[in-house]
């Protein structure tokens, strides 16, 4: 990728396996972080996380851009809880590089 890239966050879904009174921030990686998700994980399993424990944030088929040229973090205030993460989204060639591109 390059600083004409633009990433494009369709859905987020985090199970968590260990509990611990954390937060969890998706952002990008800009000089001010923009969030993209924030999951408060609390000290035990909460009936809002399910029963498996699974959050999901569903962002549609367009999905939604993160800052151009700029790489998806996890920020975790803490160490201590655990999970899975599955992150589905796609990148795009934007600005005039793209007008000019062949591919």
């Amino acid at each position: 990728k390059s600083a004409n890239h633009r990433i494009y966050i369709q859905k987020i879904s985090i199970s968590i396996t260990t509990y611990s009174a954390k937060t969890w921030t998706i952002q990008d990686d800009a000089t001010t972080p923009v969030p993209v998700a924030i999951l408060s994980i609390p000290a035990t399993q909460a009936t809002a996380f399910g029963d498996e424990g699974t959050v999901v944030w569903d962002f549609g088929p367009t999905g939604t851009p993160i800052t151009l040229g700029k790489n998806l973090d996890l920020d975790v205030s803490a160490a201590g809880a655990a999970g899975i993460i599955h992150i589905e989204g796609y990148e795009v060639l934007v600005g005039p590089v793209a007008v000019a591109s062949t591919n």
